[in-house]
């Protein structure tokens, strides 16, 4: 629906190769910004090439090869320029002289092919001075509130074994994170729209015990972010592994047989049992955030093999040649069923469509949380300073801990969508459900059909069936 439909299989992949080696460069460039060495070395070495290039002659190989390059470098400048903000604005801007010289790429990188040389057009030195009274001055005729200094608050003192940039105790004594607290509240909506969902159009029951553990998750994180008890971090890390075990025993459990379902279910309950035993022996949040993506990474990739194995028409041949053969002896049956396995295709290529739009959807926004929750623990003092300068209410959208739990939120969300369609899709129910999501800013939810009068109590087309 959302995608057209001339993207297929190979496509796919190549959007997914084509988005790692994104990654990758991203990664390489986070990594070269964080020192100014880092910056020159990467501008040396795509000017180097390009010196090289000129030296051995202009091919048509080598103006690709120029073409790509001008497209690093843009890059390189753009995301250093991205991170000197974050390093520079939390300065304290004592040696105000200092200059960081930032190379500036052309804005059409595309004029490459004309250019003759390195496609470094000039060369600006911001002073650390500078830059800070160009960030706050765009806030300055904004009207504020100054931030209270801490105080003393009534869940004092803080027995969590980590805490979040935003200040404690600022604006109540009642919470100890304001904002983040607040923005849990998505979650227990979102959870209640889910289970509602689970009851009015009969999904399967693991889908409210996903929703149950979906609403652990945001109480937990709630009252965590309310009093920074350790108690209450036990139960706001420790849903989330329960959460995402629960999603692994639904995705690999579904057609299996009851003893290994059983087997499952066992071994995915010591694995929750032991990772709860260690993480409090250990009491170190870096163990927490690995295991938590491990688990998330699994249930992901197992439930889009799932999907693709066994929604795909190409996977389903083998299906098609033997209902074929078993029919031939009737060809007005065999004209009839062709007709009706063509339809499923081309419905079930819709539906994937649909899926993998909601998929880079939910994947985008659960990614782009977890950047952000990352420039929130390396930049704080950046963050806090800055959000002293423009005061309140403008600060609150600087506290990026509480925009991770709204897109993490969020994706999480789309996830438990996703799988509960799915899992009416392998039922072959796709006739009687339908994804609901009008607008990509909204929240999508999956719904029975109202059944046509040419359909009978198990979503089986009547023409079908007489025949």
């Amino acid at each position: 629906m959302l995608l057209t439909h001339s993207i297929g299989w190979q496509q796919k992949v190549g959007f997914l190769m084509g988005a790692s080696k994104s990654l990758g460069v991203y990664l390489v460039l986070y990594v070269a910004s964080k020192n100014c060495v880092g910056k020159q070395v990467m501008t040396n070495a795509v000017t180097n090439v390009y010196i090289d290039m000129e030296g051995s002659g202009t091919t048509t190989s080598t103006n690709t090869h120029r073409h790509s390059l001008n497209r690093i470098a843009w890059l390189l400048s753009s995301y250093s320029t991205v991170t000197s903000v974050f390093d520079t604005i939390g300065s304290s801007c004592v040696e105000s002289t200092h200059s960081l010289s930032t190379p500036v790429i052309c804005a059409d990188p595309d004029q490459a092919s004309a250019h003759p040389g390195p496609f470094l057009c000039a060369s600006i030195e911001l002073s650390c001075a500078n830059r800070v009274t160009m960030a706050s001055g765009l806030l300055s005729h904004l009207p504020s509130v100054p931030y209270p200094p801490s105080q003393a608050g009534r869940w004092s003192p803080v027995t969590s074994t980590i805490n979040w940039c935003e200040e404690d105790y600022y604006a109540t004594v009642y919470s100890a994170e304001v904002v983040n607290t607040l923005t849990n509240l998505l979650f227990m909506y979102l959870a209640a729209k889910g289970i509602y969902s689970c009851v009015k159009d009969e999904h399967d029951k693991v889908f409210i015990v996903a929703y149950i553990g979906y609403l652990l998750t945001g109480t937990g994180s709630f009252f965590f972010h309310s009093t920074l008890k350790y108690p209450m971090q036990l139960i706001d890390e420790l849903s989330m592994i329960y959460t995402t075990c629960l999603m692994n025993y639904a995705t690999f459990s579904f057609s299996r047989t009851p003893r290994f379902r059983l087997a499952l279910a066992s071994g995915l309950t010591f694995l929750a049992l032991f990772i709860t035993l260690y993480y409090h022996y250990l009491q170190d949040p870096t163990f927490h955030q690995i295991t938590y993506a491990i688990l998330t990474i699994i249930v992901f990739f197992r439930a889009v093999w799932v999907m693709e194995v066994n929604m795909r028409p190409r996977f389903r041949r083998n299906r098609k040649s033997e209902d074929s053969s078993s029919l031939r002896s009737n060809s007005v049956r065999v004209g009839a069923e062709k007709a009706e396995l063509e339809r499923e295709d081309e419905r079930d290529r819709a539906i994937l469509r649909q899926m993998w739009t909601m998929i880079a959807w939910g994947l985008s926004i659960f990614l782009g949380g977890f950047l952000l929750w990352h420039l929130d623990r390396e930049h704080c003092h950046t963050l806090r300073n800055w959000r002293r300068q423009i005061g309140m209410p403008w600060g609150f959208f600087l506290e990026l801990h509480g925009w991770w739990h709204i897109m993490t939120g969020t994706g999480g969300y789309f996830y438990i969508v996703w799988c509960t369609w799915l899992r009416h899709c392998l039922n072959y129910r796709q006739d009687d459900y339908e994804l609901i999501w009008p607008r990509w800013l909204s929240m999508p939810v999956v719904s029975r059909q109202c059944r046509s009068r040419g359909t009978d109590d198990h979503g089986m087309h009547k023409s079908k069936k007489q025949i």
